[in-house]
């Protein structure tokens, strides 16, 4: 998705967010948006197990899959249970590397390189993202830090992390794929006016769905084209279609049931810790 099309999408988010004061409105669209266009780039783990195993395009889970994924899941969930605090600083590392790793996918000439600006880039963004929004994300974190005194540092820092990790992107840009400094700057600007000026949920629907899901689709679908030709986007969403279904259809019974059985935590946060296990099913390839 090109710089003009994601300026249009921020507009008409900021928009919305100015013309409907409704919390109802912009949890359904969030929730929407990250069901329909997030989900589906997680959706294709099994089909991409199968090229790496059997260097086949096919649809079916194998049993293998099956195995590492109901283990996986189990173990990040009990994780959760038991040591909340480091799963959380674990899900907002492998977020900050999952979110830039799209981003730099074709950038650099060495891996390292791609590596080390994927995550200075997605730790630029996630301060961006949450530190605009410091009380409302105290409200919901409050039961896993379980500190005030972390908050109250957080909200004095606020500007210097934002202002750092931010600077830090565009210098690491620079330094090491400078063709791409005028693009990046650009969209982290844009990124700024989303965070600052939407819903917390709103910006990470749309930064989730426009910057991150979008583009990883597109790069699943061209590394499967090289199996299969013939594919296009059509019969790739038909492929990774039953997958979605799944998925959605897990994290709404899961989000539900934190609701119906008035768990300590927020039910948005129930919502992101099955965002984050999608997340690490997914570099699981």
């Amino acid at each position: 998705m090109n710089f003009w099309q994601k300026t249009g999408i921020v507009l008409a988010a900021i928009l919305m967010s100015h013309l409907i004061d409704s919390d109802n409105v912009t949890v359904a669209v969030a929730g929407l948006l990250v069901l329909l266009l997030g989900i589906p780039h997680g959706a294709t783990d099994p089909i991409i197990y199968n090229v790496i195993d059997s260097k086949k395009l096919t649809v079916k889970a194998s049993p293998a899959f099956l195995v590492v994924y109901i283990v996986l899941i189990a173990s990040y969930l009990a994780f959760w249970i038991l040591f909340p605090k480091t799963s959380l600083a674990f899900f907002l590392l492998i977020s900050s590397y999952h979110f830039g790793e799209t981003q730099f996918v074709n950038a650099a000439d060495k891996a390292w390189k791609k590596y080390f600006l994927a995550i200075v880039w997605g730790t630029s963004v996630l301060c961006l993202m949450l530190l605009a929004h410091l009380d409302v994300l105290q409200d919901w974190l409050m039961p896993i830090v379980q500190s005030q005194a972390t908050f109250d540092w957080l909200d004095l820092n606020k500007w210097v992390l934002m202002g750092s990790t931010t600077a830090a992107a565009i210098a690491a840009i620079a330094i090491f794929d400078r063709k791409l400094l005028l693009k990046e700057s650009s969209e982290l600007i844009l990124l700024v006016l989303l965070f600052n000026y939407t819903d917390v949920l709103i910006g990470f629907a749309v930064f989730f769905c426009f910057w991150h899901s979008w583009d990883a689709l597109l790069y699943q679908l061209q590394g499967l084209r090289r199996i299969d030709k013939k594919l296009n986007l059509l019969h790739f969403i038909k492929k990774i279609l039953p997958y979605s279904l799944i998925s959605i259809a897990a994290l709404t019974v899961f989000t539900v049931l934190s609701i119906f059985l008035q768990f300590e935590l927020s039910w948005i946060i129930v919502f992101f810790v099955l965002v984050a296990l999608l997340t690490l099913l997914s570099l699981i390839h």
